[in-house]
């Protein structure tokens, strides 16, 4: 008979109101979802009294919504000491220009292409690719990897 129960963290997990971090007890184990640190980088923190900002590179990952809100999901859990929004980027390139406001034209334009996600304190749902807007458009963005605004 057997006594353990499998865990299973599947990138298309539907029921959101499960925690990507949910932990499976059996009488003799415990089996917990960590982040592989080797997959992802934090590029820099921006760091308030109330709020706390990431910035990271994620590693050589093939991308999906679903994976990235489990990433989300479960870095909240182990890094996020008090509310907190993650922002994802592809290449390490841009690192410079992350934190900095306001953005304009090339540099608008590039790290449009590499910000793959963002997920706010309030909003924890994932949004893919933010900055390819209107503003996108306009300044000639041609590298769009969601739907085209029309």
């Amino acid at each position: 008979m057997l006594l353990g129960t499998i865990f299973f963290v599947s990138c298309g997990q539907s029921d959101k109101t499960k925690s990507a971090t949910e932990t499976t007890e059996t009488a003799t184990e415990q089996v917990e979802v960590k982040l592989d640190q080797s997959k992802f980088e934090i590029m820099t923190t921006d760091h308030h009294p109330a709020i706390e900002n990431f910035y990271i590179l994620l590693k050589g990952q093939t991308l999906s919504a679903d994976s990235l809100q489990v990433f989300v999901n479960i870095f909240r859990q182990e890094y996020c000491t008090k509310q907190c929004n993650i922002n994802l980027y592809d290449d390490n390139s841009i690192q410079s220009l992350v934190t900095k406001y306001p953005l304009e034209g090339k540099e608008y334009l590039k790290v449009a292409d590499h910000y793959i996600a963002s997920s706010s304190f309030e909003m924890t749902e994932v949004w893919l690719y933010p900055f390819q807007d209107i503003k996108y458009k306009e300044l000639g963005g041609r590298n769009w990897k969601k739907d085209s605004i029309k």
